[in-house]
């Protein structure tokens, strides 16, 4: 086994773990505000501050990990443990029952063993969403200086640099 293929598949758990799949989740996220989530792919079993909570899109990582494995020649049964963490940070704001702004942090780790070898993935992603009150829609900015965006927004500009700062 490959550890360099195990780290793809840990580094592609983290952005899944981070990205589209944490989309169905982020009321459930959300209503917890602070805390971890944590994922064992291959059992299908799911905790958050470690109290069980099902996790529908477990099931997708699994199937997407089994199938790569296969892609990629391994037997089903080669992979051995597969984790993945998330420290999450998400709130919405809202005023007079309109929201006005979301903010979500997310840390993920992964593990992937097989074979007698280990490999780790990590990941950090921030997102703030403004929500435009006219359109009834949302913006979300990842990735990109968004001070402009958030001038009017002084406590949600102070929550994004404290997750900067936090990933140095």
């Amino acid at each position: 086994m490959r550890k360099g293929l195990l780290k793809d598949y840990a580094n592609a758990l983290c952005g899944v773990g981070t990205g589209w799949q944490m989309e169905d989740h982020l009321e459930l996220l959300r209503a917890h505000r602070l805390g971890r989530l944590e994922l064992d792919v291959l059992r299908g079993s799911s905790y958050i501050d470690g109290i069980p909570e099902r996790i529908p899109g477990l099931g997708i990582l699994r199937s997407w990990l089994l199938d790569r494995a296969n892609r990629d020649g391994l037997a089903e049964d080669a992979i051995e443990n597969v984790t993945v963490t998330v420290a999450f940070d998400c709130e919405e704001r809202t005023e007079a029952g309109v929201p006005q702004w979301r903010f979500h942090d997310f840390r993920c780790q992964s593990q992937v063993s097989a074979g007698g070898r280990a490999a780790t993935g990590g990941l950090h992603k921030t997102e703030v969403g403004i929500y435009d009150a006219w359109t009834k829609s949302w913006t979300f900015y990842e990735g990109q200086p968004v001070e402009a965006a958030l001038k009017n927004f002084p406590e949600l500009r102070q929550r994004l640099a404290t997750a900067r700062d936090l990933s140095t």
